[in-house]
């Protein structure tokens, strides 16, 4: 960097300007070279939360901050994140938007995502459990999007997330038994569930979807980033191919103050379509999972039913904030026998 900066084309506030006519850029603009992957949120993430960073140590307002994508990869879902929460007033442009010679009087360069906080330290224990900067860079994503003080979901909502194949992309940990999958959610009682392909959907829909959801569930994949942005309290229960050892998502969950639930897949029953895999979930297995993280959801804010997938209505009929929730045929019961002390 020190070389680049001392070659022709840069020079410092003191020296004459460039000979010739020039285009001057008087906002502040920010060179963000992306990570390769960058359509993928895990990699991605260590992008935005670097931005954040570097804007914050250099004291620079968003509000008058021009983003420059100084690569040639795709605009992916996030470009819409970098517009409406770090230039919501200038337009973010690539290179080809600038022709001849500009003069930028506060140029900025990316801090490249290799250093950046998402990726987990190798110390042990770990003795951190929050992060001052991940609740920073939630708090203004969350804002930037007017989804910061939004209600939690009333009743335990789970959110599946899968990975599907395309013509465009043949994406690995595909869920083979998906439908079987789905087929346990359909056991539980007073708790809503949906399965998402988050690759389908644009960021500020997967924001909308994660601050109602508090129970968070897939094979390990990026799409677990959104751990930052669930519910106040949520779950992310991670499904573990039997291969990976990773501690991302473990990480992204501990310091957002969420509740991480592992469960290791130990089959081989993996099938393979090139360089994608398609793992089988057992179903037993998932459902003592989901059983588990519903446990805990039911408990969260002012929730008082002690049970899990599928509650006994007679202990759901204890919680009088479920009572406008239920639907024909969820089989309340309207007079509960009153917790009393037998002795």
């Amino acid at each position: 960097m020190k070389k680049q900066l001392s070659g022709k084309n840069f020079f410092d506030n003191q020296s004459p300007p460039p000979q010739g006519s020039y285009e001057v850029v008087r906002t502040p603009t920010y060179l963000l070279a992306r990570d390769e992957d960058c359509e993928n949120m895990f990699h991605a993430m260590a992008d935005h939360l670097n931005a954040y960073e570097v804007a914050q140590m250099l004291g620079l307002d968003f509000r008058d901050l021009q983003i420059v994508l100084w690569d040639k990869h795709p605009d992916t879902a996030f470009k819409d994140l970098y517009q409406t929460a770090f230039a919501p007033n200038h337009p973010v442009k690539r290179q080809r938007d600038f022709s001849g010679t500009v003069l930028f009087e506060r140029l900025i360069f990316h801090l490249e995502s290799p250093a950046g906080q998402v990726h987990v330290g190798m110390l042990d224990p770990w003795t951190c459990r929050d992060s001052e900067l991940f609740a920073a860079f939630r708090a203004h994503v969350l804002k930037a999007y007017d989804l910061w003080d939004v209600p939690p979901p009333k009743k335990p909502q789970v959110t599946l997330s899968v990975r599907r194949r395309t013509a465009e992309k043949n994406v690995g940990r595909v869920c083979a038994n998906e439908a079987e999958l789905e087929k346990v959610l359909r056991e539980g009682n007073m708790m809503d569930y949906q399965v998402v392909d988050l690759g389908t959907k644009s960021f500020r829909e997967q924001l909308k979807i994660m601050r109602n959801t508090n129970v968070l569930v897939g094979i390990h994949g990026a799409g677990h980033m959104h751990a930052y942005f669930l519910a106040e309290e949520a779950v992310l229960a991670e499904l573990h191919p039997p291969y990976r050892l990773d501690r991302h998502f473990r990480n992204a969950a501990r310091m957002n103050g969420k509740i991480y639930l592992p469960y290791r897949v130990v089959n081989d029953k993996i099938s393979c379509k090139g360089s994608s895999d398609a793992i089988t979930i057992n179903a037993n297995d998932f459902r003592k999972v989901m059983d588990g993280a519903l446990r805990l959801a039911r408990n969260f804010h002012g929730g008082l039913s002690e049970c899990g997938l599928w509650c006994d209505p007679n202990i759901l009929a204890l919680d009088k904030n479920l009572i406008p929730l239920y639907k024909p045929g969820d089989g309340q019961v309207k007079n509960p026998k009153k917790p009393r002390f037998p002795c």
